[in-house]
């Protein structure tokens, strides 16, 4: 998948953003842009770079107007302002030679979309043609200075979104998904060390008051009487510029994602968030009590041990606080528990135990489980006349059930019943093993 390539992608080119930010030069202009047309080559959910980009921008003219004798020096904001019209330039430059500057440059009216958000209420689900809302407006003939497909692609991402699937949160599985998916996700996922220290950073955050690094700042005893105050306060606060500009990008992500609530899957999604956390963790280390100053070097090694105690099963990795591993499946689905990774332990689970016959398989994901030279059978699972799908009148023949626990969640199968019994063994913490007499 590339939310891994994304996540490290999008950290490079907010940090090289980050250098010009601090001392604006043709060498991290290029850079930045460069960086920023390889990072939307990764993964499209960085398109808001192209916004959030020039506000932080803003942002920090506004900053050094109230800080820095030199902030109204017209020349200097407007040669940054040229600076930023380059790196976007650049950034598109690379951006279109990742598709060969395939259909660069078509009229916007000239798309065929199939998403609401850019085909407009006629853009339905049956509707193979499609359609687009911006035909009959100004904006039909605005030529697009990115590749056809990466427009397209952005449309088909909002379609699926739109569409909609089911997903799973806590035990209910419901069509669409949840505002606060991700941020949920996110607490019974990540390490409890890697929470604390995240803790730890936003309060000496909110509370510390150390002095900034040298700089460009002017020494507020110099300046005039009447801006004394003001930069005094700057200086004795947090340094809170450079903490906004690192977690911008990944409020950013994570407010981008959940605002899609078609469906909820994967906490992968808001993987290209993670740098920045781990960066912004790492003001942990700021600590100056010294009966503090452990705290953050006890998280690093909870977090490790915590990582270790379940490995290779990563994927599957939960906190202890949510119940561990074993009981992720009480909290998410997909490929936060259960994505068919186990599917080879599986092959080593029957080759262990030859008198398991006979075998039914139903692993999640897409591989078979001939695939990987495992001989199972289909079950067939007898449902009496009076069933339905709110009963348990549901009986399956005698042998042994390998089953994923993507599959064991879903009410709609019939193998769900198998959630109410205890396994009588458990393959990683993805799959589970069932003996029917």
């Amino acid at each position: 998948t590339p939310d891994a390539p994304a996540a490290a992608m999008g950290a490079a080119a907010c940090y090289a953003f980050w250098r010009w930010l601090r001392a604006p030069s043709m060498k991290w202009t290029l850079w930045a842009g460069m960086l920023l047309g390889l990072t939307q080559l990764c993964k499209l959910t960085w398109v808001f770079l192209y916004g959030l980009w020039p506000c932080l921008w803003l942002l920090n003219i506004v900053w050094k107007r109230f800080t820095q004798a030199d902030a109204d020096n017209g020349p200097v904001v407007r040669r940054e302002c040229g600076q930023l019209l380059l790196m976007l330039f650049v950034s598109l430059w690379v951006l279109n030679n990742g598709y060969l500057f395939e259909d660069t440059g078509q009229p916007l009216g000239s798309f065929q979309f199939f998403s609401q958000a850019l085909g407009g209420p006629t853009a339905q689900p049956g509707n193979t043609a499609g359609s687009n809302r911006f035909v009959g407006t100004i904006l039909e003939h605005l030529p697009m200075p990115v590749p056809r497909n990466y427009i397209q692609g952005i449309d088909r991402v909002k379609f699926e979104y739109e569409r909609g699937y089911p997903s799973y949160l806590r035990g209910v599985k419901r069509d669409g998904g949840w505002w606060y998916y991700y941020l949920y996700a996110m607490l019974v996922k990540m390490p409890v060390g890697t929470l604390v220290l995240l803790g730890i950073s936003l309060g000496s955050l909110v509370v510390a008051r150390r002095q900034p690094s040298g700089g460009r700042d002017v020494e507020w005893q110099n300046a005039p009487a009447a801006c004394a105050a003001p930069l005094r306060e700057a200086r004795c606060r947090p340094r809170l510029k450079d903490e906004l500009f690192l977690l911008a990008p990944a409020v950013g992500v994570i407010a981008l994602v959940s605002s899609q609530t078609g469906f909820n899957h994967h906490l992968r999604y808001v993987l290209p968030a993670f740098p920045f956390l781990f960066i912004f963790a790492a003001g942990a280390m700021k600590i100056r009590s010294r009966r503090w100053r452990l705290l953050p070097v006890l998280c690093v090694l909870a977090t490790i041990v915590s990582s270790l105690s379940v490995y290779p099963h990563s994927l599957s990795y939960f906190n202890e606080p949510s119940g561990g591993s074993i009981n992720g499946w009480k909290h998410l689905d997909f490929s936060n528990v259960d994505w068919g990774q186990d599917l080879l332990l599986a092959k080593e689970w029957v080759d262990e135990h030859p008198h398991a016959t006979p075998l039914y398989v139903q692993p999640s994901g897409f591989v078979s489980p001939a695939d990987v030279g495992i001989v199972s059978t289909h079950p067939q699972p007898i449902r009496s006349a009076a069933a339905d799908s709110n009963t348990n009148a549901i009986s399956f023949p005698p042998g042994w059930y390998i089953i994923g626990l993507h599959r064991l969640v879903d009410p709609q199968l019939p193998v769900h019943q198998f959630l109410k019994r205890e396994p009588d063994d458990t393959i990683g913490y993805s799959m589970r093993v069932y003996h029917v007499h």
